[in-house]
Protein backbone atom coordinates (compact mmCIF):
# COMPACT_ATOMS: atom_id res chain seq x y z
CA UNK A 1 0.00 0.00 0.00
CA UNK A 2 1.43 3.28 -1.03
CA UNK A 3 0.73 6.46 1.37
CA UNK A 4 1.06 9.58 -0.58
CA UNK A 5 2.03 12.90 1.40
CA UNK A 6 -0.21 16.68 -0.17
CA UNK A 7 2.00 19.27 -0.27
CA UNK A 8 3.96 18.68 3.09
CA UNK A 9 7.43 17.64 1.03
CA UNK A 10 6.51 21.35 -0.72
CA UNK A 11 5.74 23.01 2.75
CA UNK A 12 9.02 21.51 4.14
CA UNK A 13 11.24 22.79 1.65
CA UNK A 14 9.78 26.24 0.73
CA UNK A 15 10.37 26.40 4.84
CA UNK A 16 14.10 25.28 4.08
CA UNK A 17 14.66 27.86 1.35
CA UNK A 18 13.48 30.66 3.22
CA UNK A 19 15.62 29.40 6.33
CA UNK A 20 18.75 28.95 3.98
CA UNK A 21 18.29 32.56 1.98
CA UNK A 22 17.79 34.52 5.61
CA UNK A 23 21.03 33.06 6.58
CA UNK A 24 22.89 33.96 3.29
CA UNK A 25 21.07 37.24 3.35
CA UNK A 26 22.83 37.39 7.69
CA UNK A 27 26.14 36.21 6.26
CA UNK A 28 26.73 39.08 3.58
CA UNK A 29 25.70 41.69 6.02
CA UNK A 30 28.16 40.64 8.00
CA UNK A 31 31.32 39.49 5.89
CA UNK A 32 30.30 40.89 2.96
CA UNK A 33 30.63 37.32 1.06
CA UNK A 34 29.99 38.84 -2.63
CA UNK A 35 32.52 41.60 -2.59
CA UNK A 36 35.28 38.33 -1.26
CA UNK A 37 33.83 35.80 -4.32
CA UNK A 38 34.01 38.76 -7.02
CA UNK A 39 37.57 39.27 -5.86
CA UNK A 40 38.46 35.79 -6.02
CA UNK A 41 37.47 35.36 -8.88
CA UNK A 42 39.03 38.25 -10.99
CA UNK A 43 41.97 36.44 -9.35
CA UNK A 44 41.88 33.11 -10.37
CA UNK A 45 40.76 34.67 -14.03
CA UNK A 46 43.87 36.62 -13.87
CA UNK A 47 45.79 33.23 -12.55
CA UNK A 48 44.49 31.74 -15.64
CA UNK A 49 44.72 34.36 -18.17
CA UNK A 50 48.85 34.38 -17.47
CA UNK A 51 49.12 30.70 -17.43
CA UNK A 52 47.49 31.04 -20.67
CA UNK A 53 49.86 33.71 -22.32
CA UNK A 54 53.15 31.03 -21.18
CA UNK A 55 51.24 28.12 -22.54
CA UNK A 56 51.28 29.61 -25.99
CA UNK A 57 55.02 30.34 -25.73
CA UNK A 58 55.68 26.51 -25.64
CA UNK A 59 55.78 25.02 -28.83
CA UNK A 60 52.42 23.26 -29.69
CA UNK A 61 51.42 24.44 -26.27
CA UNK A 62 48.91 27.04 -27.59
CA UNK A 63 45.98 27.31 -30.78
Amino acid sequence: MTAYQRGQASVEWMLLSILVMLALVVVEDNWSVIDYLIETGNRVREFYDFIWRHLVLIPGGGS
